[in-house]
This record gives C-alpha cells, sequence and structure tokens, in this order.
C-alpha cells in the first residue's frame, strides 16, 4: 500500500513544547514522503493488538527511523460483538476489531504522538536534572 508520511518534529526541550501553539505544530506538513509499506495484516499475521490500537509489523521501501526498513504501522480499532445463533439452537457471541476511519485514526495517532512527545521532554528534563545532581555529588553521596 503506498501512503504519505509526516515527519514528526522533533523537539529539544520541555519549554519549546510549552511555546508550540498547537498539535500541528509538532509536525512536517510541508514535504511528505511517498512510501510504500509491505504489511501483513491478515487475521492470522504477525500483528499485536493492545487495549485499542492495533499494531501490524512489516517493511517500509525506503528507511524510515533509524536507518531501518522495518517498522510498525498502528491503527486505532473499536470492538463489535455480535451474538448469532448456530443451527443447534446454542447461541454463539463473535468479536470483531473493527479500524476506525481514516479521520477518526489521525485523531487518535495524533494525540498518542503528541503525548509521547511530552513525556519524552519530562524525560530528559528527569535526565539532566540527575546529571546535575550527580556533578555536584560525584561520589553519589547525598549531603
Amino acid at each position: 500500500m503506498d501512503v504519505l508520511i509526516y515527519q514528526v518534529k522533533f523537539v529539544q526541550s520541555f519549554d519549546e513544547l510549552l511555546a508550540a501553539l498547537d498539535w500541528q505544530s509538532h509536525f512536517d506538513f510541508e514535504s511528505p514522503q511517498d512510501i510504500q509499506l509491505i504489511l501483513d495484516m491478515s487475521p492470522a499475521g504477525n500483528h499485536r493488538k493492545g487495549a485499542f490500537k492495533l499494531a501490524y509489523f512489516g517493511k517500509s521501501s525506503q528507511p524510515l527511523f533509524s536507518g531501518t526498513i522495518n517498522i510498525c504501522a498502528k491503527q486505532s480499532f473499536y470492538r463489535k460483538t455480535k451474538t448469532v445463533t448456530q443451527q443447534d439452537g446454542h447461541a454463539v457471541e463473535i468479536r470483531q476489531d473493527i479500524p476506525y476511519d481514516g479521520i477518526k485514526q489521525a485523531q487518535d495517532l495524533i494525540m498518542e504522538v503528541t503525548c509521547l512527545k511530552w513525556a519524552h521532554a519530562l524525560l530528559e528534563m528527569v535526565y539532566a536534572f540527575i546529571d546535575e545532581w550527580m556533578d555536584l555529588h560525584p561520589k553519589g553521596k547525598f549531603p
């Protein structure tokens, strides 16, 4: 399948995140990449399921992250449950994971990327604090 990929802009600090006016500033919408993805989306394929996303593994036509063509494509979904009566009269419950439409997909996944960016910025603050503390206490001793 051919898809357009919009790169996520990496933020250097928590202050830069606070200065960002909206979610759109986190993405590079000016220069999308046209990429071909090879994914096994069959029911028996190699995929994982979380609380609200399906993850499909595969390859891209060109490297996207860290110079590798291996990828994990995510798709948000909802669960549909249906009760079916069999010929012998027994009721069987069938559950299906149904992918959301494109707009709902974009909303869910953009929110996830935004949350990951905030988490990364907060983690960087923790690392900076630890580095500063270690510089002040080179032997790791408390005052």
